[in-house]
């Protein structure tokens, strides 16, 4: 007696296996924080601070691509 191969019912299986490891990715770094935080909240805090400036330089960069793409195109 042979056994049926398993096939995925998933339509996209790569994008469900990158959307699982950013999941992971993501809950990872929130646990990390809050163990520094309960240990070093100003490490913590600092750190906090500099992914919200890092965050917000990003989004003036892809806004200031999107701005010269609509000026070009």
């Amino acid at each position: 007696m042979q056994a049926k191969p398993v096939t995925s019912t998933l339509r996209y299986p790569r994008l469900a296996a990158l959307a699982f490891l950013l999941a992971v990715t993501l809950v990872t770094l929130a646990a990390t924080l809050g163990i520094l935080w309960l240990f070093v909240p100003e490490v913590a805090a600092r750190t906090v601070e500099q992914a919200l400036l890092l965050a917000l330089g990003l989004a003036q960069v892809v806004q200031s691509v999107v701005s010269w793409l609509g000026s070009v195109l």
